[in-house]
């Protein structure tokens, strides 16, 4: 594998240095049942890295997230997967807040630009990816603004300008 391919799959790493939560490691052990993304690793031994996943739909600032950075290890027919995922409240919204966490980072990674501030280009982010969702349950609707959960502290003053 080389220089360039490395750098790719590690390119999620960058999350660290911006206003974005950091992450954290999830840990399963057991037999083998998480997939490395589309299927379950095979034989008495393998490891697979797999890369943050990621697809732009309607246009180049319309990402997608399809799933977090995980490294599966099989020895014996039993698997150990680490996940590298966002560090953010793990509760019923847990997948939701994961993938606008995904999705507005790699719009501020990728169309921002790189020159500005870290506060100059969240703003431009929430400007081009604003990230309010409702819910209804039939009765009633809410409207969260994704962003107040998946900042750092410092940047959350930021989501109600």
């Amino acid at each position: 594998m080389g220089i360039k391919k490395i750098k790719w799959y590690l390119e999620f790493l960058k999350v660290l240095n911006s206003p974005f939560k950091p992450l954290r490691l999830s840990f399963y052990f057991g037999d083998i049942q998480r997939g490395v993304p589309y299927f379950l690793p095979k034989g008495m031994w393998n490891v697979h890295f797999v890369p943050l996943g990621y697809k732009t739909k309607w246009s180049n600032t319309d990402y997608r997230f399809e799933w977090s950075p995980a490294l599966s290890i099989v020895l014996f027919g039993k698997q150990l997967h680490i996940k590298i995922e966002p560090k953010i409240k793990k509760d019923n919204n847990f997948s939701f807040y994961e993938d606008s966490y995904w999705s507005c980072w790699l719009v501020y990674e990728y169309h921002t630009d790189t020159t500005l501030s870290k506060e100059e280009r969240l703003k431009h982010t929430m400007e081009i990816y604003p990230c309010i969702w409702s819910h209804s349950n039939g009765e009633k609707t809410t409207v969260e603004n994704h962003y107040y959960y998946i900042l750092k502290n410092n940047y959350k003053k930021y989501t109600y300008e």
